[in-house]
């Protein structure tokens, strides 16, 4: 008995490593960013109470509690490493976010055509291949903030940078 307990804590254990290597390839590996630096995108983006905004690869949750506490926006994250979610739940909860909500799934497969803004810290990989579904999805007047890498073939609106590896792009759509 108890060697088939270790066994399937084993699996799971190897199932949870797994699918985290998987959601780092598919869209970055978590590196958190700096809350300021988060709060001042939204503040040069515009971002207003009822606005909803989307965190493609959502990490803690930070920037859907930033958008929700200094902004009164609506904020939905999409996470698909499963301890990076649970702690993004969990930080949610904790901080008392009652119009922020974190999903644990893929972000490419999802609608957000209603975005306002869509917050992205991701692989130049990733962002390309988010490219012509901005395009196709997001409606006019939309932004993109990109943290650290540019979307290939957009101008920005608006750079912010504080230090050499802290820079935010802002577009609109």
């Amino acid at each position: 008995m108890n060697v088939i307990f270790y066994l399937l804590i084993f699996i799971f254990i190897i199932f949870i490593a797994i699918l985290t290597c998987y959601s780092a390839a598919v869209g970055a590996p978590f590196f958190p960013t700096p809350a300021r630096l988060i709060k001042k995108a939204f503040e040069e983006a515009g971002l207003k109470n009822g606005d909803k905004i989307y965190d493609l690869g959502s990490g803690t949750g930070k920037a859907l509690i930033i958008a929700e506490k200094y902004f009164d926006a609506i904020s939905i994250g999409y996470e698909l490493s499963p301890v990076i979610y649970v702690i993004s739940k969990i930080n949610l909860f904790l901080r008392g976010a009652k119009k922020s909500r974190v999903i644990f799934g893929d972000f490419y497969n999802q609608n957000i055509s209603d975005a306002d803004i869509v917050f992205i810290f991701l692989m130049p990989r990733s962002i390309e291949k988010l490219k012509s579904k901005f395009e196709k999805e997001l409606r006019r007047n939309a932004k993109v903030i990109s943290y650290a890498f540019s979307v290939n073939g957009w101008n920005p609106k608006k750079i912010i940078q504080e230090k050499k590896s802290q820079v935010m792009f802002i577009y609109e759509i």
